[in-house]
């Protein structure tokens, strides 16, 4: 496995954590893995991809009481 930040080998910290050597960065295993099937993702097909993103993020959005969506509307409005 390699750093997200500096691609340099991860090392392994205990049974589920690695560290970079090079920059420190620390990662679980389960974190570094949705990290590659992201990355691999945004490889494969920018816009579909992002596409993704947009309805997980519009989703999301719908779980969010009316109150707090009016609050985020004005505010970047």
């Amino acid at each position: 496995m390699t750093c997200p930040q500096c691609a340099a080998p991860l090392a392994p910290v205990g049974s589920e954590w690695y560290r970079c050597g090079a920059c420190g960065y620390e990662i679980s295993k389960e974190a570094h893995q949705l990290h590659r099937e992201l990355v691999d993702a945004f490889e494969r097909d920018r816009d579909k991809f992002f596409t993704a993103v947009r309805e997980r993020r519009d989703a999301i959005r719908a779980l969010e009481p009316v109150w707090q969506r009016n609050r985020w509307a004005v505010s970047l409005g």
